[in-house]
């Protein structure tokens, strides 16, 4: 990672046995997650049945025009519903609209192996892929970049796998901040949907809209 990613992270997490933010910002709370082999060192293992990781309500995330979030994963099953990576939701919000999320898609947009980015603030509007790109049982890395000084989706919202950016197809026009909520940031889990099974490593959130390393 260059220097501006460097200065502007809010929050990451190399789960060295614990969940320790590097920034020492917003500890993560594992909820039957665990430590294990990670795609470089360490990583949390997710059984797709109650686990995920609580980051705490990250209010640099509120309101923002610009925002990137990466992170490795594996996936040892492919969903029929969304599974969220990580997400920012309040609980029981059937709106869709107040909220950021990086997910594997299901059948009904794209499917289960698309990379759904959901970007909200007062609608329901996201991007996703159409090429069925990720994998299972390997890791790969993925992560957005938003950019809401932009004019159009796609440049608002960019989506990266493994480095390399993936033409989307959206619903809705992506706006130009991200909603304001007091959800938590939570991996593993989405909000009305599944649990994620497999694992991820190297999370990390930007307040900036970052070069993809």
């Amino acid at each position: 990672m260059g220097m501006q990613g460097d200065r502007s992270l809010i929050c990451g997490y190399p789960f060295e046995n614990s969940g320790a933010d590097v920034m020492g910002r917003y500890p993560a709370t594992l909820s039957g997650a665990t430590y294990d082999v990670g795609r470089i060192s360490r990583g949390v293992k997710f059984d797709g049945i109650d686990d995920n990781i609580k980051l705490g309500n990250i209010t640099e995330t509120n309101g923002v025009q610009k925002l990137s979030v990466f992170l490795s994963a594996i996936m040892t099953i492919q969903d029929t519903r969304i599974a969220a990576f990580i997400m920012k939701e309040v609980s029981g919000d059937t709106s869709s609209s107040n909220r950021w999320a990086l997910c594997p898609s299901q059948p009904t947009i794209g499917d289960s192996n698309d990379i759904l980015c959901l970007i909200g603030n007062g609608s329901n509007s996201y991007g996703y892929t159409t090429n069925n790109i990720l994998p299972l049982n390997q890791w790969f890395r993925i992560g957005f970049v938003f950019d809401g000084t932009k004019s159009t989706n796609a440049t608002r919202l960019k989506v990266y796998f493994n480095c390399v950016q993936q033409t989307l197809t959206f619903s809705g026009t992506i706006p130009s901040s991200l909603g304001i909520n007091t959800a938590e940031v939570i991996m593993g889990y989405y909000n009305r949907y599944e649990y994620f099974k497999g694992s991820i490593s190297e999370p990390k959130i930007y307040y900036d809209a970052i070069l993809q390393p």
